[in-house]
Order: structure tokens, then sequence, then C-alpha cells
């Protein structure tokens, strides 16, 4: 359950979160039915809804938040991130939790979207939960019970929780099936053994809506992306990265709208330059992304990344050539594009 970050998402299902985001956005109560700041920010106050009960029956109180905030920042690596300002979490009483900080942290209900809260009655005699697989592994709050996971056909089964605090869902089973490749799953969509697909907060690659647009069966629900998705990061510690002329001569080079067209699939924008998305909070209107050779040149020339033994290629003022090494993920096939 905590081992895959991404795939932990689907575990919503089964585990209810103190806060969930809304349809436009928003961070709205879940299992915290309201919450109050303290302190300058450095103290929240978390007040739990009080009919909710784990799948084997026993009532979720404050002792299970608090110590699974606790014990999620001490046990598992991702949360260590998550939670890296928590500097502890205590009850208060059977529904209510205080959560003290190291500083304010203007995002920390963001960061509470992603801690899955646990009962206590399960984990606590447990000290490596990555390695732990007893059959009360996957007990929790929410709307759905974990049934099975058959590890051949890659299918994982939840069915309704008949006993939810918000009532019985209205779907009785939810079947995911993983696949191996993306075009194993947009087959199996296309021939209807599957309903949706579901790839962490992205949905279809572009590349395949050209095929799928066209199948009658198909419905689609487009959706700005208000990710950024698609970047190049700096190492502003290195010369000459840590020079911004050399960045914007970069981005001056990059041929974007290509990237629109055999990326996105014609499915996107240039955008803004700027690392704050279009639709945010914060978001200002900036020039358009461009390509400009020329310019991208001149100023490689300003800072002294010059052609010096006529090779065609950028050399460092000692004659040394200039290289970029380019760090990947390995994990997503498409990482490596630019």
């Amino acid at each position: 359950m905590f081992a895959d970050y991404y795939f932990g998402i689907v575990t919503s299902l089964s585990h209810d979160r103190l806060m969930r985001l809304d349809a436009k956005g928003r961070v709205i109560p879940e299992l915290a039915e309201n919450w109050e700041v303290k302190e300058e920010g450095k103290v929240w106050i978390l007040h739990l809804v009080k009919n909710a009960t784990w799948h084997d029956g026993k009532p979720l109180t404050a002792e299970d938040v608090a110590f699974s905030i606790n014990y999620l920042l001490e046990k598992v690596p991702i949360y260590k991130f998550h939670l890296r300002l928590v500097e502890r979490a205590e009850v208060v009483d059977d529904y209510t939790v205080k959560i003290s900080l190291k500083e304010p942290w203007a995002r920390f209900t963001v960061n509470l979207l992603v801690v899955r809260v646990i009962p206590k009655h399960v984990w606590e005699k447990v000290d490596e939960p990555l390695k732990y697989h007893g059959e009360d592994v996957n007990i929790g709050s929410g709307p759905y019970v974990y049934k099975s996971f058959d590890e051949a056909t890659g299918t994982i089964v939840f069915e309704a929780n008949q006993n939810y605090r918000l009532g019985k869902p209205k779907v009785d089973k939810v079947t995911f099936k993983l696949y191996k490749s993306t075009e194993a799953m947009i087959m199996a969509l296309k021939r209807g053994d599957i309903d949706t697909v579901y790839h962490y907060a992205r949905g279809v690659e572009p590349l395949y809506v050209p095929v799928l647009i066209e199948d009658p069966n198909i419905d689609f629900m487009i959706k700005p992306n208000l990710g950024v998705d698609n970047n190049l990061w700096f190492n502003t510690k290195l010369y000459p990265y840590n020079l911004t002329e050399f960045r914007q001569a970069v981005s001056y080079a990059l041929n974007y709208r290509d990237y629109v067209n055999s990326i996105m699939a014609g499915y996107a924008e240039v955008p803004n330059a700027g690392f704050v998305p279009k639709g945010w909070s914060y978001f200002k209107e900036t020039r358009k992304l461009e390509t400009n050779l020329e310019k991208a040149c001149a100023m490689l020339d300003a800072v002294g990344l010059r052609d010096l033994n006529g090779d065609g290629w950028r050399d460092f003022s000692n004659g040394t050539t200039l290289t970029i090494p380019i760090l990947v993920r390995t994990d997503l096939p498409e990482a490596g594009r630019l």
C-alpha cells in the first residue's frame, strides 16, 4: 500500500483521507470536518467526523489520525517529504487532533491530501510497513473494501462498503486491470474490455487521441492540464547553468511548435515564459516562449561560449568543448523527450 506513490492514489477507494479536492480543485473536508490554525500557522487543530469506522467494525478516532501522521513520517520514505515540517501529532480528545509544525506552512492542507489514515490497531505492531503483507494490511475506512489481487492477470478488486458512513456506494464493485504498456491498455479500451483508463493525473496520452476519437463507442472528457508535465531543470549551482543568460539562450534554442505536435499531437499550446502555468494562482502574463536561434547564439557568445575551433560545437574559454549531461527518469518512457 505504501511502496508505490503513484499507484497509491487507487487506495483512496479503501482509505479515507483527512481532506480531499472537489471538482474545482478546492480543498474540502473528508475525515477532518473542519480545522483551525493557531500560533501564527505553527499549530493545526483538526476536528474529526464522529461516525467513521474501519472495515473491521472498529471506530476511527483521533488515536488513529495522530498515529497515522507520526507513523508515516517515521516509517515511510515518501512521507518524510510530504510531512517534512511536522514536529508531532497529538490526541486532544477522541475526535480532535493537534498537529505542531516546525514553522508556518502555507501549503500544509495540500500535503495532508496525500495522507492515508491507517488503523492504529493494525499498524502499531508493524515495524517495517513496506514489508508487511498480513491479511489486515488493506483495512481502511473508505467507501470500498479491498477484496483481491490476482498477480497473474494484474487484476485488483474492490467491493462496496456496506457500512460506509456516507451510505453504501451506488457501484457495487470496482475492478482495476494493470497493463504492461499503454498500447495494451488502449487496445483493451477499444475492445470494450475496460470502461476507462487511468494514468496518474494525466489521462490519455495525446498521441493516442486521434485514433480513439474516431471510435463512436468512446467518449472524451477534455480538461486543461494544470501541471508541468514536460520541463527541463537546470542545476544552478554549476557553471554555466547558473547564468541566467545561458538558460535563456537554451530557451530560445528549443523548438516549441515541434513539441506541441510531436509530443502533444497538437493538443497543446506554446506556454508563456515562467514556471507557474496559466490557470494557477499567481500566474502572470509574460511573453510567449519562442524559438529564435539567432538570439540564442548571440546570448551564448555574450557569456563567452563560442565555437573556438570551427568544429560546430561551443567551447569554454579554455578550449574545452561544452557538453551538457542530461539526466532523465528511467521509469517513464516519455521522460527523455527533448
